[in-house]
Parts: C-alpha cells; structure tokens; sequence
C-alpha cells in the first residue's frame, strides 16, 4: 500500500484474503464505517468475494478509500464474514497512511 495518499482524492488499496481453513470458504469482506476514522470506504462497504480454496488459498481484492483529513490515518474496521457459518472474523488495523494536501 501506499504510504502517502492525497486529502480528498480516492485511492485503491489491495488487500490480500487468504483461507486458513482446511474447507473453501464464500465469504464477505466487509468496512464498518462505525470503526472507520479518516478514512472512508468509496462505494458500497462490502464486497461478497468469489469462493476461496481451502488451505491456504487466497484472493486480491481492491477498495477505493478516501482520505477526509490530513494526518497519520489509520485503516480499520475490516471484518471478513463467513457467508455460510455467518462467523464475523474482525480483523486488526490493516495500515497507517499519511495523508497530506494537494500541492498545486
């Protein structure tokens, strides 16, 4: 990930989803705007994710966030769900990003 972004201009991050499970998993991640703070999530907060294979298999997903103002700002709030237990998995804060204005 980046580790400065602009204020006010969308950025894709990508994060890495990976099954830990000896089972495939369909699940959900998800950005819970409640935990949110600096960061905001650009479109819908979650995204159902292709079935991921058991024992390591993974996926690449991108999500848009949007700096609202400037400082260290931390990217928390992620939680991946299990669509076929419906077990909420929170995850720990995923990075710290700088966030400065633009200069023009």
């Amino acid at each position: 990930p980046p580790t400065t972004i602009p204020v006010s201009t969308p950025q894709e991050f990508k994060f890495l989803i990976v099954n830990h499970s000896t089972q495939p998993r369909d699940v959900q991640l998800q950005f819970r705007l409640d935990h949110m703070n600096g960061l905001a999530i650009c479109g819908s907060s979650f995204q159902n994710l292709d079935t991921i294979g058991p024992n390591g298999g993974s996926i690449v997903v991108t999500s848009r966030f949007l700096a609202l103002n400037e400082g260290v700002l931390r990217l928390q709030g992620c939680c991946v769900v299990d669509m076929g237990t419906g077990m909420h998995m929170a995850q720990p804060p995923l990075l710290n990003v700088l966030a400065e204005k633009h200069s023009q």
